[in-house]
């Protein structure tokens, strides 16, 4: 490899992974970004669509260990834009490969494994760093960055949210991500802190009232992912800490339906011939009614009450991000692949502050992740009261 030039393989070439690895091509000290996708076509369009003399395009299905892991050797950074179930095992490989790692991550479980993997990690002088989305991800590092701003921090709030420009009933919603994700959130258990300890709660609970200056109106309530490791790093730290997802206003009330009519028992359910999950008929529901193109916008309000020095304070961390008419990609694309981007970039740089298997929040400079994202036109706003 070039010194001082660095290689990166993206796992996906979908949405999120074309943002990612657009990103990376656009760096100066990048001198080559590899994607990989079992879809040949999907690969074959993206060749097209980029142009670009740096990127490669390998047809790879990212369960096919013999093939992965000679093509990780070959590159710095494995940056994994595929389905969360999918990175436990990737770590692995990319910490055998001696390549460092990042995903866009989401389920908790998977991520309190991959962490584990810390000594192993460490051992081969290699870096992962899981959840480095949208939601886990840049709203955890914005939120991280707001508390370091005050002396002490009693009260986090995270809301965020993709949204379509034009809400179309009944869901008012357009899937933006990976479906695997989306029901992630809206049926595994979440995790907060209440009283400074880890707390479980249900998901689809806590529904609140949400107003954002020109928009109907929203609503948000408890989803699973989105603190990510913020509870175990800031337990007795922080009084109270909690992630709601937003949606326009009636969302979670269908889910809810949906959910109380049995969708998420135990019991099978014939789907197109063959016995389906309650999960899995639930995903089919939502591919088949939610539309999946249209300009979209994402949201991001972050509060952190607290104290600076004697006084009460207060930190408010904005962000509404639309999709860009120049690179055609969406709020989401740009909100969730730009980020990942920046965390493989320093990963390669040797920004990250030691091996292992590691929290974003603990790992990267925050600053220096906000000022990159500002850089991307991704406009966060901060506010002291």
């Amino acid at each position: 490899m070039t010194k001082n030039k660095f290689r990166y393989l993206v796992l996906g070439a979908g949405r999120m992974g074309e943002a990612a690895g657009f990103d990376l091509l656009c760096q100066r000290d990048t001198e080559r970004v590899t994607f990989a996708d079992a879809d040949a076509a999907r690969l074959s369009t993206l060749q097209k669509h980029l142009q670009n003399p740096k990127a490669a395009f390998v047809p790879c299905d990212a369960a096919d260990a013999q093939k992965l892991l000679p093509l990780m050797q070959k590159h710095h950074v494995v940056a994994s834009a595929v389905p969360y179930f999918h990175n436990l095992r990737l770590t692995r490989l990319a910490i055998a490969a001696g390549a460092h790692f990042c995903d866009l991550g989401g389920n908790d479980a998977v991520v309190r494994r991959q962490l584990s993997l810390d000594r192993e990690a460490s051992r081969r002088a290699v870096t992962v760093i899981p959840d480095c989305g949208l939601a886990p991800g840049m709203a955890n590092l914005l939120a991280a960055r707001a508390i370091a701003s005050l002396d002490r921090a009693d009260a986090v709030q995270i809301r965020v949210g993709g949204l379509p420009m034009k809400p179309v009933p009944p869901w008012n919603y357009l899937q933006v991500f990976s479906i695997h994700g989306l029901l992630n959130e809206y049926l595994e258990p979440a995790r907060t802190l209440k009283k400074g300890r880890i707390a479980w709660l249900d998901p689809l609970s806590g529904l609140e009232k949400i107003s954002w200056p020109g928009l109907p109106p929203l609503e948000a309530f408890v989803t699973s992912g989105g603190t990510s490791t913020l509870p175990e790093t800031y337990e007795g730290r922080v009084r109270s800490l909690d992630y709601k997802t937003i949606r326009f206003a009636g969302h979670c009330r269908i889910l809810r339906t949906l959910r109380d009519y049995g969708f998420t028992s135990t019991e099978k359910t014939r789907l197109e011939g063959r016995l389906a999950s309650p999960r899995e008929l639930l995903g089919e529901i939502l591919r088949r009614t939610i539309p999946t193109s249209g300009p979209d916008q994402v949201l991001i309000r972050i509060s952190v009450l607290g104290r600076r020095g004697a006084r009460r304070a207060k930190r408010v961390t904005v962000l509404h991000d639309k999709a860009d008419p120049q690179t055609g990609f969406s709020a989401m694309m740009r909100t969730t692949g730009f980020p990942l981007a920046i965390v493989a970039a320093a990963l390669a740089r040797g920004e990250v502050r030691r091996a292992g298997a590691l929290p974003q929040e603990r790992a990267l400079n925050l600053a220096r992740f906000a000022a990159e994202c500002r850089t991307r036109g991704l406009a966060i706003r901060d506010q002291s009261e």
